[in-house]
């Protein structure tokens, strides 16, 4: 994801959180004399801090976050097809053909009927009880 991505997509967090933001100012300016204990006060403090924070996400990205150094596509297309044949080379990965025996059968664990020993002996348990 590049930065003018990530800039858009904070923008989702920064609405509610803009709107919890001006909530909290509103109690803490009129109710905070009023709100009982340290434990209330604290979760309003946690609050707007969070709520803030929220707020002011899309301008710290825009303002830190590095841009990506761009490489010519062809390069990237090259590389990660290199990359993907090493990996599979090195895990033994399938490409998705299935073998197949001589028969034309297939030695698929998954195979129509395979497990079938399994529903015999439970169908015979639930019989017997």
């Amino acid at each position: 994801m590049d930065k003018k991505s990530l800039f858009l997509v904070s923008f989702i967090a920064m609405v509610p959180g803009g709107y919890l933001a001006v909530l909290m100012i509103q109690a803490f300016l009129q109710n905070f004399g009023n709100m009982d204990g340290i434990f209330l006060k604290l979760l309003a403090g946690g609050t707007l801090v969070v709520s803030a924070l929220m707020f002011v996400l899309p301008v710290g990205i825009l303002l830190f976050v590095p841009k990506e150094k761009e490489t010519p596509s062809t390069e990237k297309d090259e590389q990660a097809a290199e990359s993907d044949e090493a990996v599979d080379s090195d895990i033994g990965v399938s490409t998705g053909e299935m073998e197949l025996n001589e028969d034309g059968s297939s030695d698929d664990i998954f195979a129509e009927g395979a497990g079938d020993e399994f529903d015999t002996d439970f169908n015979q348990e639930q019989k017997s009880s």
